[in-house]
């Protein structure tokens, strides 16, 4: 995907290419999400053929095709006979807005709590029905290190809610407040804090109302910075590890770690090996005292019962293999 990006950026700086109005600013054309790819332009036929070349171009260098039955494309104030010649040029399916991915509206404004609630549903179904034995220890590694990406990137945003991120005393002005506040405060419920400031001063509507009375008060006591951010543990640059140190009670370094996690190591040889020095690999010593069904002895020398020190001392095929191994296996 690398590759399929590099094209898709070389691409959008072209003459021919115009970004779309919402992506802008960002300068971006693209977006990779799993298996999925979303491409952005201006609603005109030369910004949308840019795009197909770059898929065709990809297409040619890899040898993946794109699978028309499961493409869509949408369009938005568009006259109809660049609809049409775009349509004829990628073979894509006409889509209808608005749209949902993986259970969640598209919209360019911050999504509400009702518009989560279909997602939430199912992932509380999901998880009820998820048990130790159905996610492996790899898996288990690979949910937290996605969870531990999506706090960073939350706390590493500068764009705050106005009314539902907890930005002021570590609760939100809805939790203060109440909904009343933002009509109050003719807002919306997408407002952003960025959007309340004037010329370095809090820019609130001139309200008598008690609630808002009290909001004014409240903000003209809040420093306004040059930069909005949130810190997590009082540090302004975040990095995971600090999110996982914190959410972790932090142990003295085993004598083997440089020995497994190395730098130059392979991930999956590295969990292997872990395993294995904590005694966890899924041999048949341990399979037979879970109440597994399994033959008992070695595949590898069909003589002894099968456990993690006749894999790795006992076993003279295994031994033969590890002899012509240059490793230098510490004796601890």
């Amino acid at each position: 995907m690398e590759v399929l990006t590099a094209i898709l950026s070389k691409k959008s700086q072209e003459p021919v290419f115009t970004f779309h109005s919402l992506a802008k600013s960002e300068l971006m054309s693209h977006i990779l999400f799993a298996d999925d790819i979303f491409l952005f332009c201006k609603g005109i036929f030369s910004s949308i053929n840019v795009l197909l070349d770059g898929v065709d171009e990809f297409s040619e260098a890899s040898g993946l095709v794109v699978n028309l039955s499961k493409c869509n494309i949408f369009f938005s104030n568009v006259p109809l006979f660049t609809v049409s010649a775009a349509l004829q040029r990628s073979g894509f399916i006409w889509g209808d807005l608005p749209i949902k991915f993986l259970g969640i509206p598209l919209v360019s404004k911050r999504l509400t709590a009702a518009d989560c609630v279909p997602l939430i549903n199912n992932l509380c179904a999901q998880i009820l029905h998820w048990t130790s034995k159905f996610l492996s220890q790899a898996g288990r590694l690979q949910l937290i290190r996605l969870v531990l990406f999506a706090i960073q990137s939350f706390w590493a945003s500068s764009s705050f809610s106005m009314w539902h991120d907890p930005w002021l005393g570590g609760r939100t002005l809805l939790d203060l407040f109440g909904f009343e506040i933002i009509s109050l405060a003719e807002s919306s419920n997408f407002a952003l804090v960025r959007e309340s400031l004037l010329n370095d001063s809090w820019n609130i509507a001139p309200s008598n109302h008690t609630l808002m009375m009290e909001l004014r008060n409240l903000l003209n006591n809040t420093e306004i910075s040059s930069s909005n951010r949130i810190l997590w543990d009082d540090l302004s640059t975040i990095k995971t590890s600090d999110i996982w140190y914190s959410l972790r009670s932090r142990k003295p370094q085993v004598a083997w770690f440089h020995f497994v996690w190395h730098k130059v190591k392979v991930p999956k040889a590295a969990f292997l090996l872990w395993l294995a020095i904590r005694n966890r690999l899924l041999t048949r010593d341990r399979m037979i005292r879970f109440g597994i069904s399994t033959p008992i002895h070695c595949p590898l020398c069909l003589t002894d019962l099968e456990s993690r020190d006749h894999l790795f001392f006992s076993c003279f095929y295994s031994r033969i293999i590890i002899s012509h191994c240059q490793v230098l296996v510490p004796s601890n």
